[in-house]
C-alpha cells in the first residue's frame, strides 16, 4: 500500500500499528470499533487533500524502503559476517537473484493493481 501511494486505514494492533503514524501516513482506528472505521472513512471522503498528502508521503517512504533496497541492505549485513571464498560468492549470487526475483514479482503486482 505505501509504495503504491495509498492512504492507509489500519486497526491499531500489531504490525500496522507500528508502521502507521495516525494522521501522518494513514489513519488508525481501535480494533473492532465499527463507528471509528466509519468516521475515518468519512474523514477521508471529506478531505481529498489529506488523502493526496498521505499518499505522496507513503510513496516516498515506500520507495526508500522498497523490497529491493531492504534485500540489498540485508544481504550486505549477512555477507559482512560470512568468510570470503566460494561460499561468499555463492551467497552474493543468491542474493542478487533474490533481489531480481522479488523486484519482478512486485512490478507485476503493481502493474496488475493499476489495470
Amino acid at each position: 500500500g505505501m509504495a503504491a501511494g495509498c492512504c492507509l486505514l489500519v486497526s491499531a494492533v500489531g504490525g500496522p500499528d507500528e508502521m502507521v503514524e495516525d494522521g501522518v501516513n494513514g489513519l488508525k482506528v481501535p480494533p473492532g470499533d465499527a463507528q471509528a472505521i466509519l468516521e475515518a472513512f468519512e474523514e477521508l471522503a471529506g478531505n481529498r487533500e489529506l488523502i493526496r498528502e498521505i499518499g505522496e508521503r507513503n510513496r516516498e517512504i515506500g520507495l526508500r524502503n522498497s523490497w529491493e533496497i531492504t534485500a540489498e541492505k540485508l544481504s550486505h549485513v549477512i555477507l559482512e559476517n560470512v568468510p570470503g571464498g566460494r561460499r561468499r560468492g555463492r551467497l552474493q549470487r543468491i542474493f542478487a537473484d533474490l533481489v531480481d526475483h522479488v523486484s519482478d514479482l512486485f512490478q507485476g503486482h503493481f502493474m496488475f493493481r493499476n489495470i
